[in-house]
């Protein structure tokens, strides 16, 4: 709900939707969150700020949707101003998406406003200035872009015909799925490497609160080897130097040292569903493996239950089976876990966040094929010295040692 005014309180806003024809107990909200002084309409007017109104059914919540948008706020100046809330990180209500378990609004969600504009553009849809500003005018920047990525999603969405959201799109764009081949995108590990890992791993006294709570996971911690770390992260460090020693060994082991000593963040976690996330403090490509004894569930052959979800263009996402194998891909790309699996599933990521501006690489490639063939590497870094990647280390060291 957008345009919350500074003196709008809790109670208020859910008495704002009690009534319609439904028993008032099916159209109170069980909860509602405000976010004050997000956003300030012009310097003239008071800062305005937004509530996420949670509904105990989606039923519930569309029909408070459709009664109330764009009605008057009772006994205000204002009007109403809904949205669905965008379905980020834990979203799995739209099984009409690319990977049936994740949405496509999720999927997509993790974009900038830039980004959302310009595949917009690509897809020629057309802008309209005016509904634009009656968007922000209403809720702000943050209503605006929520906006624009509704308009995007209902690009991908809608078949047959226009709707009163995305005008000149006659059939939608399609977003298509491929299972990655396992020859050229990941290295196996071995069983005895495997193992050891996961000793550690099963070992582990895990934080009691997530190092990232905006993802779905039973836990999730975050590692760095940076210097002039802070006080936390020292403690951090000394806490988990086990699974970092674990965590390089097993990287080591399909890389080779020189390679593994380079990256300086590990993120680690465990039973990670969905979370459709862009990593957009790395500053290179990075490597990720899942261990554990888990399995896709689903029907068919083609299942991606578990798989590691990477978005390779506007219209295109692949999903890489990394179970006991390693692979490179980019996390300044959309990606995630596809959450249909039953099991216990560990993921390990290796990545940089230098601090060392040499060190940071232009996002290429989502998705790095064969990082260990040194002929296939050399001649793409030949052609384009910005796609010279940290993840290609190995394969260069074998050229220069005259090893296949």
């Amino acid at each position: 709900m957008g345009n919350v005014q500074a003196d709008w309180s809790q109670s208020f806003v859910i008495s704002l939707f009690v009534g319609g024809s439904e028993p008032e107990s099916r159209t109170v909200p069980v909860e509602v969150a405000i976010r004050r002084n997000a956003f300030r309409v012009s310097p003239d007017n008071p800062s305005v700020g937004f509530a996420l109104v949670t509904f105990g059914t989606p039923e519930a919540a569309n029909k408070a949707l459709h009664r109330l948008h764009d009605t008057p706020v009772p006994n205000t100046e204002s009007k109403f101003f809904l949205r669905k809330y965008a379905a980020t990180l834990r979203s799995v209500e739209n099984r009409n998406s690319v990977s049936d378990s994740v949405s496509t609004q999720a999927q997509l969600a993790p974009l900038d406003v830039h980004e959302i504009r310009r595949r917009l553009e690509i897809f020629d849809v057309t802008s309209d200035p005016k509904q634009e500003q009656q968007v922000r005018e209403q809720g702000g920047n943050g209503a605006l872009r929520l906006w624009l990525l509704q308009r995007l999603t209902e690009v991908h969405e809608i078949s047959g015909k226009a709707n009163e959201i995305v005008s000149n799109v006659p059939t939608g764009v399609p977003r298509t799925k491929a299972i990655a081949v396992p020859e050229v995108t990941t290295l196996s590990l071995t069983p005895e490497t495997i193992t050891k890992c996961l000793e550690t791993l099963r070992t582990t006294e895990w934080p009691r609160v997530s190092d990232r709570v905006a993802v779905n996971s039973e836990s999730y911690v975050s590692l760095s080897s940076l210097p002039n770390p802070n006080a936390r992260r020292r403690r951090r460090m000394k806490k988990y130097q086990l699974l970092w020693d674990a965590a390089f060994e097993l990287l080591a082991s399909v890389t080779g040292q020189h390679t593994a000593h380079e990256f300086d963040g590990l993120a680690v976690t465990k039973n990670v569903r969905g979370s459709p996330h862009i990593d957009a403090l790395d500053v290179a490509a990075q490597f990720a493996v899942s261990l554990g004894d888990f399995e896709a569930t689903g029907d068919g052959d083609k299942t991606t239950g578990g798989m590691l979800c990477v978005e390779t263009s506007p219209t295109s996402v692949v999903a890489i089976d990394t179970h006991n194998k390693i692979a490179a891909i980019d996390g300044r790309f959309v990606h995630w876990v596809d959450p249909e699996y039953t099991g216990e599933r560990f993921s390990l990521v290796w990545y940089k966040r230098s601090l060392d501006a040499k060190d940071w690489e232009e996002p290429t490639h989502a998705m790095h094929e064969e990082f260990w063939d040194a002929e296939i590497w050399s001649a793409v870094e030949g052609e384009s010295p910005s796609a010279k990647s940290w993840v290609h280390t190995r394969a260069r060291e074998k050229e220069r040692e005259g090893k296949p």
